[in-house]
């Protein structure tokens, strides 16, 4: 702590670091590094408060005093090393205590208000902002506006479903803002975090909220007339704010910025990091010593009106189902078979139809668990039918439709309550509802979808919380039931979902069309492909961090005897494609009687999931992203090994965000890539061997950059490994990222020329459709093919493919011996 005045670091202990908190003695502060100017000048903290029915804003601006913070922001060994000072002041009866907090190692900053009541009577919190930067001499300062994009991770509340890119200069649509009843101050709005991306050097801003207990965390900007962004953290206490008794206090939610960030990606993928320390939730896939992505089937299938089979399920052809999916998938890494929407009797009475199930969920459980699989079931646990039985007996646990804020945004419709979560009688029965699906069902899978129709409603019940804190208290009851081996699927708002679910759809459902209508529109269009790539790109970065992003449905409706809606193939592959280097729940959508052969091997190679998600090259420069890299660091299979994966999907019509004023827009035509290969974070002094997947082609040595053409709805998938002089592996037919899941060891021996490889194989039954298995060895100059120790070899240039269909699972030893070729 080395000084309050305006010129002095304020936060310096700990280890070193380029970033540098200035506070002030006009109680403001300045984010900077270290000899350069500042990123962030004169931002303060404020709260909007109710005192006698009169809004009143109180503010930090004016106060001094700064003392030492004794604490870190969390008990959380990624935050041990933060350093951090308080400034207390009282306005009109409110205490206000600013913390502010440098996590060195991390270059960070995180920040809370907290509001004490002085006065004596009660007050109404509205909203708390625990950083704002507007007016003459403060605000963000990114360089030149024109160049400056901001990704929002939905906004205004109920644009959630849709994730949009925004230049900075943007006007806030003041339909929407209204009819929020508590502001979130900006022209550019984002719910829960930003991320703005300087296009013409490495600057970059990331900031949001490290968790949502409370509030609806924003993050505004408004351009300036000085070319700076105004910044606006706000943290509204929806839907009816916060009341607080005499002596009582509230604080914000932790938000967490990061002034020196200089890839926009990397610092999402940080921020995410951070949240997931600071929420303590161990990600699905770190328990119990590591699971895998989950993958699986819907009976859903995008509705009726799309080709699906929607409600339309019963015991007979669910059934049939399971026994195709059983035999033709599940020896290939599928794990899960849900039933969707049409099994209850009601919502609000969650039991078996008896004319659709006589046997009763516990036998159906037990029948898919007979084959090997996980059963799982749908629900909409906070929505009750105004026929059902719990309606009808217990009218005391609806949601009364006058307390609900948001009106048709968050309507139930017509026919429908939402429960009323402010009740302690509607959770019991919640929980004792996912008991019954969990122990005395058995089910492994649960679906909590319209979660977010309950939202919007002042808490009749428990006014003394907000309708975040009700409705986070309802889903951590959901979690309690559910416990850590159930895996909890949400389908909600984003954020205030933070730290209970396993998984969220991160899009808007998909339905077998291809084409976005209209990529501009509020609230988003959905019910296609490409809504949602948009949006399952934008959140890439949730993906195994926070959660496993879930970016919906596959789909195959290429029946051109069928009508419409339909797709190509081509188009399915691709966005099984993008779905599969996501690392996201491969699900699919499809009637499985009715696959051929061909499809039910392009869903074999998506299977199981390789973890991890790919990142978008062109995330702030693209409507729907065309250039991914996956790092594949070691295989499921044991190998140390490591490559690249780099996926090309041209999605034909596209907007071009470099263009400065507004995107331009790109032809649905064929288009050439040139990849650099430092952006994948490759040398470009070394030599490395390009092999495409789907076509099982290789594309040859290369150095430096990548060219290479691809056709309008279509895709590359192409594995890089760098050269290593000698026989080596290329890449396989089997699994999308050609070894990520299966190999097991390469290893050469050059004194007997020998190149040695094990993988995992999978294979189904007798009865099931063949998989031939087709390995792919590069030869280089000064080596000659001899022989291969199982399977059919041949030759095509400097490339020997080894083709073979194993009778059953379990690990193959390959060795190929060569010749001196000199």
């Amino acid at each position: 702590l080395v000084g309050c005045g305006e010129d002095e670091p304020l936060l310096v202990g700990g280890p070193v670091s380029d970033l540098e908190v200035v506070a002030r003695s006009d109680g403001r502060v300045d984010f900077r590094e270290h000899g350069a100017a500042s990123v962030l000048e004169g931002a303060w903290a404020e709260a909007l408060v109710e005192v006698d029915g009169n809004p009143e804003t109180v503010d930090t601006r004016g106060c001094g005093g700064w003392e030492p913070e004794p604490e870190p922001p969390s008990a959380a060994a990624y935050f041990a090393e933060a350093t951090g000072a308080q400034l207390s002041c009282e306005r009109s009866g409110v205490l206000l205590t600013w913390r502010v907090w440098r996590d060195a190692p991390h270059e960070i900053v995180v920040a809370k208000l907290g509001v004490e009541n002085q006065t004596g009577s009660e007050v109404r919190v509205l909203r708390l902002t625990p950083l704002v930067a507007a007016g003459e001499g403060a605000g963000l300062r990114l360089g030149d506006p024109a160049r400056l994009r901001i990704l929002d991770n939905g906004s205004d509340v109920a644009g959630d479903v849709d994730v949009k890119l925004h230049y900075a200069d943007e006007k806030r649509n003041a339909i929407v803002g209204a009819l929020l009843p508590i502001e979130s101050r900006g022209a550019v709005v984002s719910n829960w975090s930003h991320a703005i991306d300087q296009l013409d050097d490495s600057r970059a801003w990331v900031a949001g909220s490290l968790g949502v207990e409370r509030s609806i965390p924003t993050l505004g900007t408004v351009l300036s007339e000085d070319g700076n962004l105004e910044l606006y953290a706000d943290n509204a206490l929806d839907f009816d704010g916060k009341r607080l008794a005499a002596g009582a206090s509230v604080d914000s939610e932790a938000m967490y910025f990061a002034p020196l960030t200089t890839n926009a990606q990397a610092g999402l993928e940080s921020y995410a990091d951070a949240m997931a320390a600071w929420l303590d939730f161990t990600p699905w896939t770190k328990r119990d010593g590591g699971r895998r992505v989950p993958n699986g089937w819907n009976s859903w299938g995008g509705g009726s009106g799309t080709g699906g089979l929607g409600t339309d399920i019963n015991e007979t052809n669910m059934g049939e189902n399971l026994e195709v999916m059983a035999r033709e998938l599940a020896p290939f890494g599928i794990d899960y078979f849900q039933l969707d929407d049409g099994y209850q009797l009601a919502d609000g009475d969650w039991f078996p139809r008896p004319d659709r199930f006589p046997a009763g969920m516990e036998a159906w459980s037990k029948k898919v668990k007979d084959k090997g699989l996980i059963p799982g079931l749908w629900i909409s646990a906070f929505t009750v039918d105004d026929g059902s039985t719990l309606a009808k007996e217990h009218p005391e646990l609806l949601a009364d439709p006058n307390d609900n804020v948001l009106g048709g945004l968050f309507d139930p419709g017509g026919g429908k309550h939402a429960l009323d979560l402010s009740n302690d009688a509607a959770l019991d029965w919640l929980a004792d509802t996912m008991s019954r699906y969990k122990d005395d069902w058995g089910m492994g899978w649960i679906k909590l979808d319209f979660a977010y129709l309950a939202f919007a409603y002042r808490p009749r019940h428990a006014p003394e919380l907000t309708s975040v804190e009700v409705y986070k208290r309802a889903i951590r009851k959901f979690r309690e039931v559910l416990g850590d081996d159930v895996f909890y699927l949400g389908i909600a708002l984003m954020g205030v979902n933070y730290g209970v679910v396993d998984s969220m759809r991160v899009t808007l459902d998909t339905e077998p069309r291809w084409e976005e209508p209209d990529p501009f529109i509020l609230l988003g269009s959905g019910g296609n492909f490409k809504s949602s790539v948009k949006s399952a790109a934008r959140r890439y970065w949730l993906h195994d961090r926070v959660w496993e992003n879930h970016d919906d449905l596959l789909f195959f409706r290429t029946d051109e005897s069928q009508p419409e809606p339909q797709v190509t193939e081509e188009e399915a592959i691709t966005l099984a494609s993008f779905i599969g280097l996501s690392g996201s729940i491969v699900k699919f959508g499809e009637d499985l009687r009715t696959l051929t052969p061909e499809q039910i091997q392009i869903w074999r190679k998506l299977l199981p999931v390789y973890g991890p998600s790919a990142r978008p090259l062109d995330l702030f420069t693209r409507m729907y992203p065309e250039r991914w890299v996956l790092d594949v660091n070691g295989t499921q299979a044991g190998s140390d090994a490591r490559w690249k994966v780099l996926g090309l999907f041209n999605w034909g019509r596209n907007w071009d965000y470099t263009a400065n004023v507004v995107p331009e827009e790109m032809d649905d035509a064929t288009r050439s890539y040139t990849v650099e290969l430092s952006d994948l974070g490759l040398s470009p002094a070394r030599d490395y061997l390009a092999s495409e997947f789907w076509s099982e082609s290789f594309l040859g040595v290369v150095r430096g950059s990548l060219t290479t053409s691809v056709p309008a709805h279509g895709h590359q998938v192409i594995a890089l490994r760098e050269s290593s002089g000698h026989p080596q592996f290329l890449g396989h037919n089997r699994q999308l990222t050609q070894g990520g899941t299966d190999l097991g060891e390469e290893s050469w021996d050059a004194a007997s020329r020998t190149l040695t490889l094990s993988f995992d194989l999978d294979q189904g039954s007798a009865d099931a459709v063949p998989f031939e298995y087709r390995f792919r060895v590069y030869v280089p100059e000064g080596y000659a093919f001899a022989s291969a120790s199982a399977g059919q070899a041949t030759q095509n240039g400097q490339v020997v493919t080894v083709a073979l269909t194993p009778k059953s699972p379990g690990r193959l030893d390959l060795e190929l011996v060569f010749d001196d070729g000199t």
